[in-house]
């Protein structure tokens, strides 16, 4: 599937990922700063090498986006999972992650702005995800594009918000 995206950079160019892109994903979480919210890109590299597996969230239908540099280099990572939870019309937002050298440059909102964008084309009405409470930078984040908090959940490494937003859908404003 080819990603549309309203802004583009010179910089780095946005695409769907594939198993060919593991050993790319595994150097983004080997150089993730411990304690840099790194737990997203760990997973994902470890899922992707199958050495994790989601007990709650079905990760058959995902599809990772992510951001290369102009030199091949991962830049930030991001996935969508339409029928979370085996609800057709729920979409799930997980694994985002960018790398810390990379933020401010709008990677985040390309990668989120593409995994809406997927949801949206599986036919999905709303999107949720979880947000570390502890950084404040994440939950401003997903606040600015409309998600709001729908109560806080204890987890392995923390306590996370359950964020939800309502997505476009033909025929509803």
């Amino acid at each position: 599937m080819s990603l549309n995206l309203s802004h583009s950079n010179p910089e780095w160019s946005l695409g769907e990922l594939s198993q060919a892109d593991l050993t790319e994903v595994r150097r983004l979480a080997d150089a993730a700063p411990q304690g840099d919210n790194d737990v997203p890109i760990t997973r994902l590299a470890e899922e992707m090498a199958g050495e994790h597996k989601s007990g709650w969230v079905s990760i058959e239908n995902r599809r990772a986006v992510g951001v290369f540099g102009k030199n091949g280099c991962l830049l930030g990572v991001g996935c969508a999972t339409p029928g979370a939870e085996g609800i057709a019309c729920e979409g799930y937002i997980s694994r985002v992650y960018v790398a810390p050298e990379a933020r401010g440059n709008g990677l985040g909102v390309a990668i989120a702005e593409a995994l809406e964008a997927i949801l949206v084309g599986e036919g999905c009405s709303r999107a949720w995800l979880y947000c570390w409470s502890g950084i404040p930078q994440s939950v401003a984040f997903w606040s600015r594009r409309g998600f709001v908090r729908m109560g806080t959940v204890a987890c392995d490494e923390g306590w996370v918000l359950r964020m939800i937003k309502l997505l476009p859908v033909s025929g509803r404003q």
